[in-house]
């Protein structure tokens, strides 16, 4: 008898226990992740998986489009990513994304299997941006996306021009500004933007 009821209640924990993930998985497909890292994750599988490389200069461009094209489709929103983009010599460029690739220098980037599995995890409506912007840009070298962000009146031309980046001040007055990267990528863009794939 109490082999049978350690059977069932083994049997009912697993299905609890399933349920419970399950949920969580469902509940974290529905909301919006900030986290740009994470976020990029996803990006540089896409690469990987089409058997593409990519490299840090083009991963930060890519991940600048994807929050720019997020704030054109949701104009009440001023963010996607948790992260400031600064005005770098080679284009908009975020500390946090730049530190955790940074050990591949100009190679291509390469997943780890945690990372790789943090993808699972990642909603369907931060995927469905990413996926837009792969699809859209990611035959672009890392060039190409270099002279679309230097282009005469973009954000990243307005602050370059007044104060280059300072490695040394983190704190310093290179940052651009979301709000007129959403209007410029909106005005500039939008013809690209208003085409869902």
């Amino acid at each position: 008898m109490l082999k049978k009821f350690i059977a069932i209640f083994r049997k009912k924990w697993y299905c609890i226990h399933r349920e419970e993930e399950s949920n969580k998985v469902s509940i974290m497909n529905n909301e919006i992740n900030r986290n740009i890292i994470e976020n990029s994750y996803y990006m540089v599988k896409l690469f990987v998986d089409d058997g593409k490389e990519i490299t840090n200069l083009k991963l930060q461009k890519l991940m600048y489009f994807v929050e720019a094209y997020y704030m054109v489709k949701n104009s009440s929103e001023s963010q996607l990513f948790d992260t400031e983009w600064s005005a770098w010599n080679y284009g908009p460029v975020t500390p946090k994304l730049y530190q955790e690739y940074k050990k591949f220098g100009s190679l291509s980037i390469k997943l780890s299997d945690e990372q790789r599995e943090k993808t699972n995890f990642l909603s369907e409506e931060n995927k469905k941006y990413i996926r837009y912007i792969y699809e859209t840009f990611g035959n672009f070298s890392a060039f190409d996306l270099v002279t679309l962000t230097h282009l005469e009146g973009s954000p990243w031309s307005y602050i370059y021009k007044n104060k280059r980046y300072d490695f040394e001040d983190i704190n310093n007055k290179s940052i651009i500004p979301k709000k007129k990267t959403a209007e410029w990528f909106n005005e500039k863009f939008n013809f690209i933007f208003s085409e869902e794939k």
